[in-house]
């Protein structure tokens, strides 16, 4: 069974990526940013805002001033490729970043019942002990 901790983190990954593929790429940034915040590394940093530039990129080729040319039709393709993109890196990113981060519970035994074997060596050592004592007051 898994727990609540990973399945909130499955939840959230399930956002993002929904969320590009429903906006066509449109919101792909969100999944970089969020990536780029929980991993904090520079590569991570450094695309999004390539990612997010290509973005940008591609809003200024889908307007109406390009209408029905090869620039329009080129910017929703470079953006529905790079939807798929940041949702495969982020899938593949986000999910070795938590397997790596959050190591396996160890196993728990049922604690083990007192061996009679100890109750034993237990009273032979207060016997000991209580001899030694005597020999000492002599």
């Amino acid at each position: 069974m898994q727990s609540p901790a990973s399945v909130k983190v499955i939840t959230v990954r399930v956002v993002f990526s929904v969320l590009v593929v429903l906006t066509l790429g449109l919101l792909a940034w969100t999944a970089m940013l969020r990536l780029a915040i929980v991993r904090r590394t520079r590569r991570d940093w450094a695309l999004f805002w390539a990612q997010l530039t290509v973005n940008l990129g591609c809003l200024s080729m889908l307007h109406t001033h390009f209408k029905d040319t090869w620039v329009s039709n080129l910017g929703m393709a470079v953006l529905l490729l790079q939807g798929l993109a940041v949702v495969v890196y982020y899938l593949i990113a986000d999910i070795h970043f938590h397997q790596r981060r959050v190591p396996e519970p160890p196993p728990s035994y049922p604690p083990m019942p007192p061996s009679p074997r100890i109750h034993q060596v237990q009273a032979e050592l207060d016997e000991l002990s209580s001899l030694l004592r005597q020999e000492e007051g002599r």
